[in-house]
């Protein structure tokens, strides 16, 4: 989903849309509070007359006020077993006392509290209201700043009306659009009409021209609407937009005609479409090439391969190094300085992705590999302050992630997405790059041959344990060489030699080699490396 936020340059009626605003925002928190209610026809009644909805705003609202609570639900089944964890924990350490136990009772105990301290959403910000509580304690010496903060607060309240689009009534039954003069009109009810202006920039302006072709043609594309007095957001899908979306109309009123008992045949029907919708997202691309990635916070590796004859063949590899823009200023996260190198950084990921999907376009590419990132959170993280800070605040992991979706999309990119467990490991010790690339070439591997049973972890070969071997002689750190090499030889399965070289800390992971040559990635002010 493609969402542009616009600024509303001129609106003829802005003082209704801020009433609608306000009735929509507080038929939201009612509808909320009373969900229970949602099937009770004097209560919905009730709520259309009273905050001014009609039957069609009244569905976008009950779908809205749903995926709120759904969400906030599945927030709170989260916590409850994260709950559960620490407790079980602490029974366990209940009668330990060293200075290690102690600390890590004393973590467990505040992630509790923290836990503990998450109820239910607050419609205008916690934080705010925290602040306002706080401020409260001294009302005649805060007076002024109580008024800006409740200000604030109020503001924060006040939610845009959404508007859910429909294919069938071109994009959106409650608004005309002539995206090729940057201007829709609204059409709040009967023989009303708010004429809406807005800015976008040349690209966005491109896009919207497109949009605005497949409106005209209707029952194509649905296009959401969310309207404040200062800004609209334009929300559609891209895969559609680029012509590479599935025929969901064609394909359910196809199974409309055959029986819920034939099984079978329905399922033949699904697969064709879908294979349908593979056949043109691969037209122009060569069927057998795979664009892999390993993300981290520093470096991005990547390679391209084919698959021939069931092995992996490697066409190019390369690396980004992001490191310059994680330097620690030790400046507090308002400070502008701060803020500058953030946005920059975040800027700058958004080049190497464009940069990244520019070399798919160029070796006609069919499919991404990209590791699974939704890892399982720890109850309490142990790695050390300067990780942390790497992984929790420099990665920009769902900002990257959601930019290699919008591009797949656009491109008719098909994204594979893999358990990444010992990648990093198994690259390493399987190639000679630099541990980004390896472990690239590891995840595309596993892309590969992602649905071949057996598949997923390589053969450990003797050229592997003869690597494993010369890293062991290598290292300085190891006192008895001998019996770790016997021990080697005893293991078979890559688990167990990862944990091997975690218990003796030998290093696996390949350097960058100092004669690489590096280059600025589009100018030398990017700050981005790339060789």
């Amino acid at each position: 989903m493609l969402i542009y936020k616009l600024k509303i340059k001129n609106c003829s009626n802005k003082d209704l849309i801020k009433k609608m605003q306000e009735d929509y925002s507080f038929a939201f928190r009612k509808l909320y509070s009373n969900f229970d209610q949602i099937n009770n026809k004097k209560f919905i009644d009730k709520l259309c007359f009273e905050y001014s909805l009609d039957s069609w705003l009244l569905n976008t609202l009950k779908f809205e006020v749903m995926f709120k609570i759904k969400r906030t639900e599945s927030i709170k089944i989260k916590n409850n077993v994260l709950k559960q964890e620490i407790e079980k924990e602490l029974k366990e350490l209940e009668n330990k006392n060293s200075k290690k136990v102690k600390r890590r009772k004393f973590k467990l105990k505040d992630k509790l509290n923290r836990l503990s301290d998450f109820t239910n959403i607050v419609f205008g910000s916690k934080t705010l209201l925290r602040k306002l509580s706080f401020l409260s304690n001294d009302k005649e010496k805060n007076k002024k700043e109580i008024e800006k903060v409740k200000q604030e607060f109020q503001q924060n309240r006040i939610l845009p009306v959404t508007i859910g689009g429909e294919a069938y009534h071109y994009g959106n039954r409650k608004f005309n659009f002539e995206l090729e003069n940057n201007k829709i009109v609204f059409k709040p009810v009967c023989k009303t009409k708010i004429e809406i202006k807005f800015i976008c920039s040349k690209k966005q302006h491109n896009v919207l021209l497109q949009l605005q072709e497949l409106i005209n043609q209707n029952h194509v594309l649905p296009v959401m609407i969310r309207l404040s007095a200062e800004y609209v957001w334009i929300s559609f899908d891209e895969e559609i937009l680029n012509g590479f979306g599935l025929n969901e109309r064609e394909m359910k009123q196809e199974l409309k005609k055959i029986s819920k008992d034939c099984k079978e045949k329905r399922k033949q029907i699904v697969k064709s479409y879908f294979d349908e919708q593979k056949d043109r997202k691969l037209v122009g691309k060569t069927r057998n090439r795979y664009l892999e990635v390993d993300l981290n916070p520093q470096y991005i590796g990547w390679s391209i391969c084919d698959k021939i004859d069931g092995k992996q063949t490697i066409i190019a590899t390369g690396c980004y190094d992001l490191s310059n823009l994680s330097t620690k200023l030790r400046l507090s996260s308002g400070d502008p300085v701060q803020v500058y190198q953030n946005n920059k950084r975040k800027y700058e990921i958004c080049n190497v992705i464009k940069d990244l999907f520019n070399k798919a376009v160029h070796f006609k590419v069919a499919y991404f590999v990209i590791e699974g990132l939704d890892f399982k959170d720890k109850i309490i993280n142990e790695e050390n302050k300067e990780t942390n800070r790497k992984v929790k605040n420099i990665w920009h992991r769902t900002l990257t992630c959601s930019l290699i979706q919008k591009y797949c999309n656009c491109l008719g990119i098909q994204k594979i997405e893999v358990n990444p467990c010992y990648s990093s490991f198994i690259g390493n010790i399987k190639y000679k790059y630099f541990d980004p690339i390896s472990t690239s070439l590891e995840i595309g591997r596993r892309g590969m041959f992602k649905f071949v049973k057996g598949a997923f972890y390589p053969k450990v070969t003797e050229a592997d344990l003869d690597t494993m071997s010369r890293l062991i002689t290598k290292s300085r750190d190891v006192q008895d060489k001998t019996e770790l090499l016997r021990k080697l030889r005893s293991l078979s399965k890559w688990k167990d030699f990862f944990n091997f070289f975690k218990q003796t800390e030998i290093k696996y992971r390949q350097s960058l080699n100092d004669n690489v040559r590096r280059f600025s990635l589009f100018s030398l002010k990017s700050g981005v490396l790339t060789f």
